[in-house]
């Protein structure tokens, strides 16, 4: 599926939102559920208008292949601001007890006070993720070796974990005192600040390898037939 596309709209909570594909965030999930779901998206939520507003940066004015330009554009025109708010909005559909029924879930996650810190809503749910993940691999709750799937981290222990009240809403802003071989939130952010060029570059070469990957797989699938 190509990123922008399959837009949708929906409302919540009076505020009107759109949806378009983007890349990442499915992560194995595909293989996970292989032959237990018909479909499964991963998209993007915006307020209206910033899909075409995108489109017509990357596709009109070419800039998608000009990026440092588009940064130096962007930086120039659209101020910085930590007031975000992260939405996530999951919706599931099918056949339950012989009747077609949908669950939704959602959630809002605003920029809070985090330790004495002011903290944009995109570091606290970036940054407090990774630390509960890592909590949880140092308390040997996740395997201890290998690749660790997304899916194979168990929500309840996720919730339970001393950063998981971060994504609980906005009156459960919390602290999250260090523990011994642990990591605090704002540990992570001066991390994740003093490496993110090597983080970037780990980046580019994992999807380089799963780009690899595919293609190999997609020979040897013509090759089978």
């Amino acid at each position: 599926m190509q990123s922008l596309e399959g837009l949708e709209h929906f409302s919540l909570d009076g505020t009107e939102y759109e949806a378009f594909n983007t890349s990442g965030g499915l992560g194995t999930l595909c293989e996970t559920l292989a032959g237990k779901v018909e479909t499964l998206d991963y998209k993007s939520v915006r307020y209206p208008g910033h899909r075409e507003l995108m489109k017509f940066l990357l596709d009109d004015l070419r800039m998608s292949s000009d990026r440092d330009g588009l940064k130096v554009m962007l930086r120039r025109a659209v101020p910085v601001t930590a007031q975000d708010v992260v939405l996530v909005f999951v919706t599931a559909t099918g056949m339950c007890d012989g009747r077609l029924v949908q669950d939704v879930f959602t959630r809002k996650i605003f920029a809070k006070n985090v330790c004495g810190v002011e903290m944009s809503a995109i570091q606290i749910t970036t940054a407090g993720a990774i630390c509960a993940e890592l909590d949880l691999f140092r308390e040997g709750v996740l395997p201890q070796s290998g690749f660790i799937r997304q899916e194979q981290v168990p929500l309840e222990a996720f919730l339970a974990n001393r950063f998981g009240p971060l994504y609980e809403g906005d009156e459960h802003a919390g602290c999250c005192p260090a523990t011994p071989g642990g990591l605090t939130l704002l540990g992570w952010l001066f991390v994740r600040e003093r490496h993110i060029d090597k983080l970037l570059a780990i980046s580019i070469h994992q999807r380089r390898r799963r780009n690899a990957m595919q293609d190999y797989r997609r020979r040897e699938s013509r090759t089978n037939w």
